[in-house]
C-alpha cells in the first residue's frame, strides 16, 4: 500500500524498477531514414547496410537548438528585438 502524502510504499514488495531510457542516435543513414527505422549509426556503415550490402551514406545534419525551450526563447528574443526596433517610429496619439 502506498501513502498518498509521502509517495512511499509500505509492505513487503520492492519498489518498481525504472525503465531504462532509450538513447537516440543523432543521425540515421539515408537507407534507415527512408525505411523510417532505427539506425545504429555505426561508421563507415550501419548494421542494416552492412547486412544488406547497401552503400551507407550519412547526410550533413542541420544544426538545431538543443531543446525546445531554447528554440522558443530564441524566437521570443527575435520578436522582442523587432518590437524594440519599431519603438522609435511610434508616436503617442493618446495624450
Amino acid at each position: 500500500m502506498s501513502d498518498p502524502h509521502t509517495g512511499s510504499q509500505t509492505g513487503g514488495s520492492p519498489p518498481a524498477s525504472r525503465r531504462k531510457t532509450r538513447t537516440r542516435t543523432t543521425t540515421a543513414c539515408t537507407a534507415c531514414r527512408a525505411r523510417r527505422t532505427r539506425c545504429d549509426s555505426q561508421k563507415p556503415e550501419c548494421g542494416y547496410c552492412r547486412i544488406h550490402g547497401l552503400k551507407c551514406q550519412y547526410e550533413q545534419s542541420i544544426p538545431v537548438p538543443p531543446n525546445r525551450v531554447e528554440a522558443e526563447l530564441m524566437a521570443i528574443h527575435e520578436r522582442l528585438d523587432y518590437i524594440v526596433g519599431k519603438l522609435p517610429y511610434c508616436t503617442n496619439y493618446h495624450w
